[in-house]
């Protein structure tokens, strides 16, 4: 932390500060919901506009649950139905979560069957021909005329 965040953070109460928990906690649960909503439906534009805010609070996430972990002395005097809205919080935000990575992982997956179906059919549909016969012709010999010019001045 630099000086002027550690100096913001100590004016504001431990109260305040668990507030603000609460309330990034609620925005984050919102939008993970929509982003779960979204992948199940298949609303990637949705998904994809949806990341930079999902990176944003990610971030301000971190940074207040490192606040709270290192004034760790102070949330023990909070006020306990405080800390009780912010146990259920922290609760439904691990659930929404569990869910959200779960859709991740089921798109993450269902990509890759269609990529290897698509792979899996590009191979079925080359055929298998050397390059040139016994006779001495090219794999592709008897489908058809090849056109090929070769410029013989040197």
């Amino acid at each position: 932390m630099n000086k002027e965040n550690k100096t913001m953070t100590n004016d504001a109460t431990i109260q305040d500060e668990v507030q603000m928990m609460l309330d990034l906690l609620d925005s984050f649960t919102i939008l993970l919901e929509a982003e779960t909503d979204a992948l199940r439906s298949t609303q990637f534009d949705v998904v994809e506009r949806l990341q930079g805010d999902k990176k944003s609070l990610a971030g301000m996430y971190q940074k207040q649950v490192t606040m709270l972990h290192d004034r760790g002395d102070e949330v023990a005097t909070v006020d306990p139905s405080m800390k009780e809205k912010l146990i259920r919080a922290r609760t439904q935000f691990t659930a929404v979560l569990q869910e959200n990575l779960e859709a991740l992982e089921a798109v993450r997956t269902s990509c890759q069957r269609l990529v290897n179906g698509i792979v899996r059919a590009a191979r079925d549909a080359v055929v298998d021909q050397p390059n040139y016969s016994a006779a001495g012709q090219t794999g592709n010999a008897g489908t058809g005329p090849v056109s090929i010019s070769v410029n013989t001045t040197l």
